[in-house]
């Protein structure tokens, strides 16, 4: 289970938080659906959720780098992707081998998103707030 913490992990701009705080919802989702031995179909689904969200949540980032001149796009931006990637392989390897997700890869993505917020999406939050965008 991934633990949300708003003072260690809010970034102060309330739709990214709202975000944060969904993509951590769907994390746990997987993770208690693991615990509950779900089949397969439903494990897809929610990896597809997921993967629909976290586009879903970049384009929100990206938008407001983009429409506010956030210097350090560019690198935020290949992160996002990077992930995106490794989201879209987990999903191709479940949906062709049917191997279930593992709760090291639901480890890894919690560990991630955490990592993300804290070393890359608080930076972003920053430099928003001194543009006035809360």
């Amino acid at each position: 289970m991934v633990t949300w913490d708003s003072e260690t992990h809010g970034v102060g701009i309330a739709e990214i938080d709202l975000q944060h705080r969904r993509l951590v919802e769907i994390i746990n989702q997987i993770d208690a659906a693991l615990d509950a031995g779900a089949d397969a179909a439903t494990l897809r689904e929610l990896l597809d959720v997921l993967i629909q969200f976290t586009e879903f949540h970049f384009f929100t980032e990206e938008h407001y780098m983009r429409r506010h001149g956030f210097p350090g796009e560019e690198t935020h931006r290949e992160g996002h992707h990077h992930l995106v990637d490794q989201l879209l392989a987990l999903r191709a390897e479940f949906t062709n081998t049917g191997k279930n997700a593992t709760r090291s890869t639901i480890g890894f993505l919690g560990d991630w998103l955490l990592d993300h917020i804290v070393n890359t999406d608080k930076e972003l939050g920053a430099f928003l707030q001194v543009q006035g965008v809360r």
